[in-house]
């Protein structure tokens, strides 16, 4: 046998064998191990798909009652770029004192720089406050979960307007007078037993009423000066559909948030055990409303029914006492006050991604932080608390 006829024999079976290779572009992972995930980074750490979520995160205390932390029920952060990681919670006090807040000028870093501070009439304008609510101009806004701020036997009560200037807060009218009242920059008494609130554009706010069970839209329009009294160019829409239920426990709060680039309300229903979703645009005026609304004793530039609504339940599965809201891209975070957990639902598919069991009851206000964590408050054990997902341990 000659050299060249070997030679054309091994190249033949060269050819062979690598004709029956698959394609470099067609080959796959040996184990789908190989993939990495991320889908709640706000609980989990990315992981190897077979190992993601294995690892649960630590709840972390950031402040106590120390820190003047008395039922703490709402926190969000400041929207200035300038002060986005200062972070104001919010306290409803008692009957006699009315509410106060404890902000947090950096906790990511120093949370033991804070200050505590009580409008100078916070037994009025934020009366066993639920629900605080940041605009982008600067101005927050309360909820105040009581049938009458005056006490008198009446239903008197709603949303006021504040300044986050620390000059103005609770520093202007700290010895209130019929003139200079406190510091508040604007208050309608239309909604009593609100519980919870939410921005939406300029100084208009929406609130959870739970002695109407409705929604109710709030526009303070142009607020008076600190301390003031003129609140007659007020503007109120009231949402007839979807009902809305409050708790039982009137010191559960019913928090809510929206999706400003998509116009959906998302509202914790908690007496009804359910979340759901409102779409603000979709309502029509409902024919015969008067110009003005004298049911709570109080003049407006403008009261108006809405009807029509567009509506739907986002979940209504495994809550006992939805509280908490927070929304961050395609993700919608939901606590329960009675049994501490914190569920995480896709906000498209309503699908619930997943969920964290703190064990501990009282988780009321949610929020998630310029850290890209999530941060709450625990009503019951009075702290401020932030989830930090585990350090991942690849193999």
């Amino acid at each position: 046998m000659t050299g060249k006829f070997l030679f054309s024999i091994v190249l033949l079976v060269l050819t062979a064998a690598s004709s029956c290779k698959e394609p470099e572009d067609d080959k796959k992972p040996d184990t789908v191990e190989e993939r990495m995930v991320d889908a709640i980074p706000e609980f989990y750490a990315p992981n190897k798909e077979s190992l993601y979520g294995q690892i649960p995160p630590e709840m972390t205390e950031i402040a106590n009652e120390s820190a003047g932390l008395n039922f703490p029920n709402d926190l969000e952060f400041h929207p200035f770029a300038d002060r986005e990681n200062e972070l104001w919670v919010l306290c409803p006090g008692s009957d006699q004192t009315g509410g106060h807040t404890v902000t947090f000028f950096d906790p990511l870093t120093d949370p033991d720089n804070y200050e505590w501070r009580r409008d100078g009439n916070a037994w009025h304008f934020m009366a066993l406050s639920t629900g605080l609510a940041f605009g982008e101009n600067g101005n927050w806004a309360t909820s105040q979960g009581i049938p009458d701020a005056n006490r008198m036997g009446m239903f008197f009560t709603g949303p006021s307007l504040w300044s986050s200037d620390m000059a103005i807060y609770a520093r202007v009218g700290e010895r209130p007078t019929s003139q200079v009242n406190g510091s508040h920059l604007d208050m309608i008494h239309q909604s009593p037993m609100g519980m919870g609130i939410a921005h939406e554009i300029d100084n208009i706010y929406w609130v959870f009423d739970g002695f109407h069970s409705t929604l109710c839209r709030y526009d303070f329009a142009e607020p008076h000066y600190p301390g003031g009294y003129d609140h007659s160019d007020g503007k109120v829409w009231r949402f007839s559909e979807p009902v809305v239920k409050m708790s039982g426990n009137t010191s559960i709060p019913s928090h809510m948030v929206l999706d400003k680039e998509t116009g959906i309300l998302y509202i914790c229903d908690t007496g009804n055990k359910r979340v759901i979703k409102v779409d603000i645009g979709s309502a029509r005026a409902r024919l015969g409303t008067p110009g003005v609304n004298l049911l709570h004793g109080e003049p407006l530039a403008l009261y108006q029914e809405m009807v029509g609504a567009t509506w739907e339940v986002v979940s209504d599965q495994g809550f006992d006492s939805p509280s908490g809201i927070a929304l961050i891209a395609n993700r919608l975070f939901v606590s329960d006050f009675n049994t501490g957990a914190i569920h995480c639902l896709d906000k498209s598919s309503h699908e619930k991604l997943g969920s964290y069991d703190s064990k501990t009851p009282g988780i009321a206000g949610l929020e998630v932080g310029p850290d890209g964590k999530l941060w709450f408050v625990n009503a019951l054990e009075n702290k401020l608390l932030r989830l930090d997902p585990a350090p991942v341990v690849l193999p």
